[in-house]
């Protein structure tokens, strides 16, 4: 790479960077080691965010240590525009290994799209990413390790921004450093205290989240409100609510919002979810988010109500002239039957709406006429309560002509055995002429229950018979699983089965379609399609049945992977497609954990489920994706682990047999193409 840029003039190789930077991050940190002089040119990128993980003292002087010494011997000082002081180690077991090899753990290609660089208008931030951790124990941190920050700090001469989510209060000391450098401030533990802390730096407050590491009061919004009345600058708000913060409101109580001096840019309003927080749901009225509440709403870009959202008092949509991105959920079970004509027009009206994540909506209304044509992002997710509703597929076979100028999309599919009108499905959405990232979230649940008139005129729940079923299939399944038959664990297997494989091939039934479109501008090439399987589990119960859950779960945890293929961003090797596993050493632990339970119920899967199992890749050939030796060997540490042994170092421990290693011998249908 060095002989071919060596020569080019730096203008060129800055942009080189920058594109690099937001489209493919590894490819800049190649391109940086090419030579000394793109290493130079890259610097600003790699060095622009720096994030410091507070674990103790110890830690956090090697961590400020390496990156002086770093930033020092690179000219990196000035590059730094954004510092992160966090409590929580994202990156694991890889900011371990770096550590080890003396690089600090929070390097460049270990942080986030969002921790890199923040646009307002995409729907996951740096908020998103933090307000889930749980603060540790003692989260107190004393003056030395406030003044060994301090210290780097005052050698960044560019900082910008600074993103806070430690639940310890910044000392008044630093609270000055900031304001003397300047900066932004993005604080995401945000409470009272904080307010009484930071009393004399509120105008540098540009973000405040309340993460809420302890329960709240009532009035978490009035105080969350009354702290915008006082910091003249902020720009993005954030809550995270339980589940009794608003039971009760009304949005009554706040004062006039004429005093404010600037306008909001982000609004985001998230559910808790600690533990204690489970139940019972709850939603707010949309009218919270309203003029009288927030000030001027002229300026809002982002809005995100990660809560169901009520539509009573709902303000009419030309109040959101900036409005861009919108998150939405609705209410699964609302009181009037109203609801989502109401709330369809609102969505439907947004007049700048171009990015849209629509959280459970109803099976058995139609989408299409919420969609927006201008949407460039859509994220919509429905509704599943145990196969009451099939999932509707109009809009899909619409979408390329209710929104054309779709570039990413994350949509629910309902797998049918591979079938051809899954295909079609696929298909329609490769006439998306400028798709280009792609998540399917692909339905496997079961079929209903349907009623039966017995000859006495009273009612029997049973089962469909599809037409797909043999004689052994139609065979009701044992040991109260019934009325489900063979044939429905069956296809719950197949179309819950995702290999790499069939994750590949859809990829290119989808790029396929778009050489077929004509006449509507420049065509686009799928990038990446992320593929996982949802609702294998979500059998229709009745009284006196054992669900069914218990003794299908170890099977779909085998079953449950994620796969992301991509395209190869190199342009002389296009063609070529890269498919990987994501998470899946998590996979494989829910998997050794779910071995040790399997001797619980041995004999009902020896008799059941497992003969299921057994039969549908019933092939002879004992593999999973055609890797027999790696999959082998990965079957023998599950086995190892789930059991408790361990293999001595440099040796593989023995492999089980095959019929023992089950939980490996599969592979997914493939689709029915020559169909």
């Amino acid at each position: 790479m060095s002989l071919n840029l060596v020569n080019l003039p730096p203008e060129i190789l800055l942009n080189i960077s920058n594109i690099l930077d937001v489209s493919h991050p590894p490819s800049l940190v190649a391109f940086a080691r090419s030579s000394r002089g793109c290493y130079g040119v890259a610097s600003p990128c790699l060095f622009r965010t720096i994030k410091l993980i507070y674990q103790g003292n110890q830690q956090l002087v090697q961590e400020v240590r390496r990156w002086q010494q770093l930033l020092r011997r690179d000219c990196g000082l000035a590059h730094v525009r954004k510092l992160i002081l966090c409590d929580h180690d994202v990156d694991g077991p890889k900011s371990k290994m770096r550590r080890e090899h003396g690089l600090p753990s929070t390097c460049y290609l270990s942080l986030t799209r969002c921790e890199r660089y923040e646009d307002v208008l995409e729907l996951r931030s740096s908020w998103d990413l933090y307000r889930g951790w749980v603060a540790p124990d003692d989260s107190t941190i004393s003056e030395d390790d406030w003044e060994t920050v301090g210290h780097l700090i005052r050698q960044l001469t560019g900082l910008t921004d600074v993103l806070y989510a430690y639940d310890a209060q910044l000392p008044p000391s630093f609270w000055q450093l900031l304001i003397d450098k300047n900066c932004r401030i993005h604080h995401y533990t945000f409470d009272d205290q904080a307010l009484v802390t930071a009393a004399t730096v509120l105008p540098c407050l540009y973000s405040i989240g309340q993460r809420n590491a302890k329960r709240p009061s009532q009035d978490v919004i009035r105080r969350l409100l009354s702290h915008r009345q006082r910091i003249p600058d902020l720009r993005r708000s954030f809550a995270c609510l339980f589940a009794d913060s608003l039971g009760n409101y009304t949005g009554d109580g706040i004062k006039d919002s004429d005093g404010f001096t600037s306008a909001p840019e982000c609004l985001q309003i998230d559910r808790s979810n600690k533990p204690f927080d489970s139940f019972p749901p709850f939603s707010i009225p949309l009218s919270v988010v309203t003029q009288s509440t927030f000030g001027n709403l002229s300026a809002l870009r982002t809005l995100k109500l990660n809560v169901p959202v009520e539509h009573e008092l709902l303000p009419p949509p030309d109040q959101f002239p900036s409005l861009a991105t919108l998150s939405f959920t609705c209410m699964t079970s609302p009181a009037s039957p109203s609801y989502w004509e109401v709330v369809g027009a609102f969505l439907r009206h947004l007049p700048c709406l171009t990015t849209l994540r629509l959280t459970d909506w109803k099976r058995s209304i139609s989408v299409v006429p919420v969609l927006h044509p201008e949407l460039r992002i859509l994220d919509l997710s429905t509704h599943l309560v145990r196969c009451q509703d099939p999932l509707r597929n109009d809009h899909i076979l619409g979408l390329a002509e209710l929104c054309p100028h779709l570039e990413e999309l994350t949509i629910e599919i309902r797998r049918s055995r591979g079938d051809a009108f899954e295909i079609a499905l696929y298909r329609a959405l490769g006439r998306l002429p400028r798709l280009q990232h792609l998540c399917l979230k692909l339905d496997a649940s079961p079929a209903p229950f349907i009623s039966v008139v017995e000859p006495d005129g009273s009612l029997r729940q049973d089962t469909a018979v599809e037409s797909w079923f043999d004689a052994w299939d139609t065979e009701y399944v044992r040991h109260g699983l019934n009325p489900h038959r063979r044939g429905h664990i069956r296809d719950v297997f197949v179309n819950s089965a995702i290999d790499a494989a069939l994750a590949k091939s859809i990829f290119e039934v989808v790029d396929s379609a778009k050489r077929g479109i004509q006449g509507r501008g420049p065509v686009l090439p799928l990038e990446s399609l992320t593929a996982s399987a949802f609702g294998g589990l979500e059998f229709a119960r009745r009284r006196a049945m054992i669900p069914p859950t218990v003794k299908l779960r170890p099977f779909l945890t085998a079953l449950d992977r994620k796969w992301l293929v991509q395209r190869e961003v190199r342009d002389d090797a296009r063609d070529v497609l890269h498919v990987r596993e994501l998470d899946r050493e998590r996979r494989e632990e829910r998997m050794a954990e779910m071995l040790q339970r399997l001797s619980v119920y041995t004999s009902d899967l020896k008799e059941g489920i497992l003969e299921i199992w057994k039969r549908t890749w019933s092939t002879g050939e004992h593999e999973g994706g055609g890797e027999t030796g790696p999959v082998r060997r990965r079957s023998a540490r599950l086995a190892a682990r789930a059991s408790g042994a361990t293999a001595q170092p440099g040796l593989e421990p023995e492999c089980p047999p095959v019929e023992d290693a089950w939980w490996d011998i599969w592979k997914s249908w493939p689709l029915a193409l020559d169909f």
